[in-house]
This record gives structure tokens, C-alpha cells and sequence, in this order.
């Protein structure tokens, strides 16, 4: 298994708080929308639609929702290509340790 350099584990973290607080940011924003009354959505969008003026701030949320949840999901990809290298590569070496151990 390859070992991460002192800077490969900081940025590591980084990234990682990154997407802690990405996650926390759309996860509050999904659980107001929910909250939101059936009938007060349908009024909204039915004034956004006769206005032609469709945003997400009309129903309070954030105007960048979309690209929170592109990150979010492009860091966690990420994370999980790279602790899939992690496995594999545990694997890799167990298997080599169960077959010197077989002999």
C-alpha cells in the first residue's frame, strides 16, 4: 500500500473538511425546503411560473444548490476511488501474506 506524504495526509483532511461542511451546507438546505408547507410551495411556483422568474430563492433556497451538490458529489467520488485503492490494495497484500503462509 502506497504511503501518503505528510502534505498528501493535510490535503487529505482538507478536503475532507471540505466536504464535511458541503455536505452540512446541503443537508440544511434540503431539510428547510421539506419543511416548507405543500400549499406555500405550490403558490410559489405558481407565481414563478406565470411570472416566468423560476429561482430557487423563491422557495428559499440557495441559488448555488446545484453546484453544492456537483462538488459534493465530485468529492465524494473522489473519496471513494481513493479508499478503493486503499481496499484494493489490502487486499493485494493479504492475499500475498495468505499465499506465503499456504507454503
Amino acid at each position: 500500500m502506497k504511503m501518503l506524504s505528510l502534505n498528501e495526509c493535510h490535503q487529505a483532511i482538507a478536503a475532507l473538511d471540505a466536504a464535511d461542511k458541503l455536505n452540512a451546507s446541503v443537508e440544511q438546505e434540503l431539510s428547510q425546503f421539506k419543511k416548507m408547507d405543500m400549499n406555500d410551495i405550490m403558490k410559489r411556483a405558481s407565481k414563478m411560473i406565470f411570472s416566468q422568474n423560476i429561482s430557487l430563492e423563491a422557495f428559499g433556497l440557495s441559488p448555488t444548490l446545484f453546484q453544492q451538490i456537483e462538488q459534493l458529489t465530485a468529492l465524494n467520488n473522489k473519496a471513494r476511488e481513493k479508499y478503493r485503492a486503499c481496499v484494493e490494495s489490502n487486499i493485494e497484500q493479504l492475499s500475498d501474506v495468505e499465499a506465503v503462509a499456504d507454503e
